[in-house]
């Protein structure tokens, strides 16, 4: 990645993310996304895609913490204009909480006390 020869890095994720369930890889994969898209107009939706890809598909493992608090910690920070979007920001975080709470978690007591907090 370091040589910008994205089109490459692309393909091999294309390649090994679904055979590969390698918490470290998928981390890998939503870093590359957040550095590489940043100056796009869609870059929230194309975060938010890359989160939901890799925990649908590994946020079933108990090391997937890490990517559950650095999803809750995005959509935390994210800026809304207006209520609506306001409103859809707290209910997709809603729905992050509740799902990483109904998973068998390691550290899970920390993620239920921001939810507290958060509610």
């Amino acid at each position: 990645m370091g040589h910008r020869n994205y089109d490459k890095v692309e393909k091999l994720f294309q390649r090994c993310l679904k055979r590969v369930l390698h918490i470290d890889l998928w981390k890998c994969y939503v870093n590359y996304v957040r550095d590489v898209k940043r100056e796009l107009s869609n870059y929230r939706e194309k975060l938010t895609k890359a989160y939901e890809f890799a925990l649908d598909n590994v946020g079933l493992d108990m090391n997937s913490t890490s990517i559950w608090q650095d999803f809750i910690h995005f959509l935390k920070t994210s800026d809304c204009t207006g209520n609506f979007a306001e409103a859809q920001k707290t209910n997709q975080l809603r729905k992050t909480y509740q799902r990483a709470i109904a998973t068998a978690l390691q550290g899970v007591e920390n993620i239920w006390k921001s939810y507290s907090d958060f509610e």
